[in-house]
């Protein structure tokens, strides 16, 4: 179930960082605070199952990224 969400959240992720690159409504990818919560807690609960490490780097960076910048 963690992978699932995880997995949800690096498509987000990347559908919006791609989407601001490319100049395409760059609001639709601004977070409320509840979003960045269920960040939060899918990061917390990816680390302590050791999901985390079975994601590539690429992927980590790319999720602490959005959240970094968005939260």
């Amino acid at each position: 179930m963690n992978k699932l969400i995880v997995f949800i959240l690096l498509v987000v992720s990347l559908a919006c960082v791609f989407g601001e690159l490319e100049g395409v409504q760059p609001q639709v990818c601004k977070m409320k605070a509840n979003d960045c919560n269920r960040m939060h807690q899918a990061y917390l609960y990816a680390t302590q199952n050791g999901d985390w490490k079975d994601m590539p780097k690429d992927a980590q960076e790319l999720f602490l990224s959005v959240y970094k910048n968005n939260c």
